[in-house]
């Protein structure tokens, strides 16, 4: 009868465990996730400065000691090359299309 005692706590502790572990993996998957958008949001930031979607001036007054800081954003730019990517895709949708019925 004892050793069916000591067996008990073995289980109970074994579950707790693997409760535990699977609390780690939920835990693990937001943490990658949330990794997963903030590097789009750089991403998508870095290519439109790059791009000239955005821009960023400044501006000292000399004689109040101030720094206003502006941000541009260029949305016709955007607009221009977001047509431009469709029609790009939408050419490349085309030539795939006429290959695989031409063969």
């Amino acid at each position: 009868m004892a050793p069916f005692v000591l067996d008990r706590p073995k289980n109970i502790f074994i579950q707790a465990e693997a409760k535990k572990s699977a609390d780690a993996k939920k835990g693990t998957s937001m943490g990658r996730f949330i990794t997963f958008i903030v590097l789009l949001a750089v991403c998508v930031i870095a290519l439109g400065f790059y791009l000239g979607w955005f821009g960023v001036s400044t501006t000292r007054d000399e004689t109040g000691g101030r720094t206003d800081v502006n941000i541009r954003v260029d949305e016709k730019k955007i607009e221009s090359d977001a047509q431009k990517a469709k029609e790009k895709v939408k050419n490349a949708i085309d030539k795939t299309t006429e290959k695989v019925k031409g063969n």
